[in-house]
């Protein structure tokens, strides 16, 4: 708890490295992590992957409209695992007391403020395709002319998807 990281590795109870993107060997927690999107890039994503039947979703947002992931993980055995994953406007959900008392953390705004009678809005990209054998991770994500692309850099590998609209 109250660890800094950087994704995908954080610190274990036990001081050791845990990478995030993957259930762990000996899953028995429920834990919940909050990232910092790279707010000098104008979109940001999120994705899962199902790497025994390549299958990948994702979402991709503004950064200006969403700063932060949370992640959830409820790892109580190997036969029962579930994870949820929330772009969001505040790196945890807590009260609207608490949030207002941490204005920002690392430099980044920890909620959005509506006024009275005010309107925000924002939009993202949903998508869920099959993976090329071997894809792995997602280490950029492009949407451009009309496509949305994904690479998996050590793997050498590429998906393009046709994007039905842009950000």
């Amino acid at each position: 708890p109250d660890q800094d990281f950087t994704w995908p590795d954080a610190p274990g109870l036990d001081g050791s490295v845990v990478n995030l993107r993957g259930v762990p060997e000996n899953p028995h927690y429920t834990d919940h992590s909050a990232t910092l999107m790279d707010l000098s890039k104008p979109l940001a994503w999120a994705t899962a992957i199902h790497l025994k039947k390549n299958l990948i979703i994702g979402w991709i947002f503004r950064t200006a409209d969403y700063f932060w992931i949370q992640n959830w993980n409820s790892f109580g055995n190997a036969e029962r695992l579930a994870r949820g994953l929330e772009f969001s406007t505040q790196p945890y959900d807590v009260s609207r007391r608490e949030v207002l008392s941490t204005p920002a953390l690392f430099g980044a705004p920890t909620y959005r403020w509506l006024t009275a009678k005010g309107k925000i809005e924002s939009h993202f990209l949903l998508f869920y395709a099959h993976a090329p054998e071997g894809f792995s991770k997602v280490d950029d994500i492009r949407v451009e002319n009309g496509r949305i692309v994904l690479e998996d850099k050590a793997a050498g590998k590429t998906i393009t998807l046709a994007a039905s609209r842009g950000l």
